[in-house]
């Protein structure tokens, strides 16, 4: 082992494992769902219950060498030493003959795992650089079996990409409120993507392909990979004809690729040989065109949410939905799923949805009737949209417990599908819009993974509910990620100064959306509705000028949509103060005042915005009539004047202001005054 290989490297690569899982667990927010409002601590999960299979074993993230007592800050240095030494290793092991190739093994080893519990760090935090670290083609089909096992695995394939969203389990939290997986076949990964793949929601099949390390995926923003001069096919399914031109090219078996010009391209889990580069970009276009992405339209212009990368197709967001109910159990969890002591049963299973107030009201008032949600109704306890109880072929624990990190999800929803559709062709998934599955509490399961109440696809078809929270609010929540939408936050801030830059987004924050912590009357935000179409983009008025604008209540069922519903304000070059009127809460500081909050460029949270006494108490973070608010880094400025109407037509009146000459202090404040 080389000196340099020392004391500092060492602490460095331990730290840095225990950053990375640090990092991941800041990052993800320890998001908590309340009925009425954010818990600052979670409630701990239960433990006992099923015994859980034994977990897959995946590489210890522990160094091969004694750890030292002290741990200095990891460098930048550090990390790029790890890959230099083991890229340095294979050079001199690659040049030497065979019988010194065996004596190098030893340390090739050794550095092989250290350069694996970087990378699998790297894979989680900067996906964009793991890929850019992964040991070339052409040198890692000439490394040994040994070496080889402990590198990262190559990934290319098409299969699911799903962008999901947790709703906790009553008065639980989730340490990853949003989060991708990747379902390939049946091995289920998460997923982590950079790039242009950030602003995409769920795709049911894409061209995947990727480094993966421990269930960890790091998924490339390109559909294919050109392959490297000189890398050789191996055991992968070679078409010689030519997807654009149709000119076959021969290729000897396991011959060297690409060492005059790059023809070779591997995507689908196979390998293409086309007949000149200029191809390449065609093919590319085709896999992107092949996804049915329902996000891939084209802006229209117009002052709402048209320019919102992520924005679903009319068709998506628009008619009647069709909605199947997968009933599930397993083998060591058996019987009907349950809400606590009581049986989900088909009649319960449908009149969630198509009850008086129910499911199917909520989202026709909603969307000022452009949407509905439809489930056949029973008829002597039966309907035929409702499954019969399907036993899954895997376990409940190997579900819950997934691979030790996370749960397989998506592959539980895979297989109740194909259950589904055994048990009644007519359950085919093509046949609807919507379908869940639904099934008893996991997280009693020793190590389960599975401690949500709902769990939904953005943009896609698929959600799952778990025992103990199939009732309208879960229900409703996760239908309305299917539909395309994120969660709806709170900008929480500690300064007094409600758009802080020290402010931080909280999960579910905003207690008056659905999408949020609100309660079962609160309708989708403005922003939410404009993002969907329900709210047409001429019902936003950007407001650009100085001016008293009026705006009309967007919680009404029977609005007339020719009137403004909203107004929104450019901030900065991705978010936008969106100005909205509520009347369907409890909430004085609403009911007569401005609802304000943040909107974006792409498809993320938005932000309630608390006006009144901001980081202290969201009852009252409405900004009510009389009082100015004003965001002193824009010379925006914010004043409900007076409010009117009845019915679906109540209005406010609100004055906005742009300051000509502001001066803006080293820490930005605002002001909101009373008059």
């Amino acid at each position: 082992m080389k000196s340099r290989t020392g004391f500092f490297r060492l602490a460095g690569l331990v730290a840095l494992a225990a950053l990375a899982g640090f990092f991941l667990y800041q990052a993800s927010s320890r998001a908590t769902w309340s009925h009425k409002s954010i818990a600052p601590n979670g409630v701990a999960l239960p433990s006992g219950g099923l015994p859980a299979p034994p977990l897959p074993t995946p590489m210890p993230a522990q160094l091969s060498r004694e750890i030292p007592a002290v741990t200095p800050p990891v460098s930048s240095a550090i990390v790029a030493q790890v890959f230099s030494e083991f890229a340095e290793w294979t050079a001199r092991y690659l040049a030497v003959a065979p019988d010194e190739q065996e004596r190098l093994l030893a340390e090739g080893l050794v550095l092989a795992r250290d350069r694996r519990i970087v990378l699998a760090a790297l894979i989680r935090t900067d996906p964009r650089a793991a890929l850019a670290a992964a040991i070339p083609m052409t040198i890692r089909q000439n490394l040994p079996v040994e070496i080889v096992e402990l590198l990262e695995e190559r990934v290319s394939a098409r299969g699911e990409l799903a962008l999901l969203a947790v709703t906790p389990e009553q008065g639980q939290r989730v340490d990853v409120p949003i989060f991708r997986t990747a379902l390939i076949g049946h091995k289920e990964y998460r997923a982590y993507v950079y790039g242009q793949r950030e602003s995409q929601n769920t795709l049911p099949a894409t061209s995947l392909w990727g480094i993966a390390l421990d269930g960890s995926l790091a998924v490339s923003e390109s559909r294919l990979r050109v392959l490297e001069p000189g890398e050789r096919p191996a055991d992968r399914p070679i078409i010689e004809l030519c997807e654009i031109s149709g000119k076959s090219t021969a290729v000897a078996p396991n011959a060297p690729l690409n060492l005059g010009s790059a023809t070779a391209v591997e995507y689908n889990g196979m390998i293409q040989i086309l007949c000149e580069p200029a191809h390449i970009v065609q093919v590319e276009s085709r896999l992107l065109a092949a996804e049915d992405d329902p996000t891939a339209v084209a802006a229209n212009n117009q002052p709402g949410t048209s320019g919102v990368s992520g924005r679903p197709a009319q068709t998506w967001t628009y008619g009647p939905k069709k909605l199947l109910i997968i009933r599930v159990d397993f083998s060591d969890l058996p019987g009907e799923p349950m809400n606590g002591t009581t049986p989900i049963t088909e009649d319960v299973a449908v009149n969630v949805i198509n009850n008086a107030n129910g499911i199917r009201d909520y989202y026709e008032q909603n969307s000022f009737n452009k949407t509905t949600v439809q489930i056949a109704p029973t008829v002597a306890g039966d309907s035929p949209d409702v499954t019969a109880v399907l036993r899954m072929p895997q376990t409940a624990a190997y579900y819950a417990v997934g691979d030790g990190t996370s749960a397989y999800n998506t592959a539980l929803h895979s297989d109740a599908r194909a259950a589904a559709v055994a048990a009644n062709p007519s359950h085919a998934a093509a046949n609807y819009d919507r379908i869940g599955v639904v099934f008893s509490r996991l997280s009693g399961i020793t190590g389960s993974k599975i401690t949500y109440g709902g769990l939904g696809s953005i943009t896609g078809k698929n959600f799952w509910i778990a025992g103990g929270s199939y009732a309208f609010r879960v229900v409703a929540h996760e239908l309305g990620h299917t539909y395309g939408l994120m969660h709806s936050n709170l900008w929480q801030v500690t300064d007094g100064n409600p758009v802080s830059a020290t402010g931080t987004s909280t999960e579910y924050g905003d207690i008056y959306d659905v999408m949020g912590n609100g309660s079962f009357q609160h309708h989708f935000n403005h922003w939410h509705k404009c993002f969907l179409r329900w709210l047409p983009d001429t019902a936003v008025t950007l407001a650009s000028t100085a001016a008293t604008y009026r705006i009309y209540r967007f919680d009404a069922a029977n609005a007339d949509l020719t009137n403004p519903r909203a107004v929104k304000i450019v901030r900065d070059g991705t978010r936008d103060f969106w100005i909205g009127y509520r009347r369907g809460t409890a909430t004085a500081s609403l009911n007569g005042g401005a609802y304000i909050l943040w909107g974006y460029n792409t498809n993320k949270q938005p932000e309630l915005l608390d006006l009144t006494t901001p980081g202290t108490n969201l009852a009252d973070a409405g900004l009510a009539i009389g009082a100015t608010f004003t965001d002193a880094l824009t010379g925006i400025t914010i004043k409900p004047l007076a409010q009117g109407g009845v019915g679906g037509e109540e209005w406010l009146d609100v004055q906005v202001q742009f300051l000509s000459s502001i001066t803006v202090p080293s820490a930005a404040v605002v002001t909101i005054t009373v008059e």
